[in-house]
């Protein structure tokens, strides 16, 4: 699985105020109300985060996404050193439980920006 951060969308990194160079895809992946909305969508999830399974969006993107037998492989972004050790602790092979599945799944989002 690729982009488990939905280009940074899910690493609670994103601000309304965040602004990309023209030359970033995301200035067009987020542009108009897009980044304003992921923003929002993103703060709702994470308010829904149950303490005790994840400590951060990005650790419940990665490890929401390892959670289904289906998924043998997620690839995500790492631009730190930090961001590598964080990425590895959620890979440690504890899944979500059904219930806290169930939760995230609520937020659910079918959007296509490259429209």
């Amino acid at each position: 699985m690729r982009c488990p951060f939905d280009e940074g969308g899910l690493t609670g990194a994103l601000t309304p105020e965040t602004r990309f160079t023209p030359d970033d895809f995301r200035s067009y992946y987020f542009g108009g109300e897009r980044l304003a909305e992921t923003c929002r969508r993103a703060a709702a999830l994470k308010a829904a985060l149950v303490p005790g399974h994840a400590a951060a969006l990005a650790e419940a993107a990665l490890r929401f996404c390892l959670s289904f037998p289906e998924v043998s492989t997620v690839i995500p972004g790492m631009r730190t050193a930090e961001h590598v050790d964080a990425n590895v602790r959620a890979a440690d092979g504890r899944l979500l439980p059904p219930n806290v599945l169930t939760a995230l799944k609520a937020h659910a989002w079918t959007r296509n920006f490259y429209r």
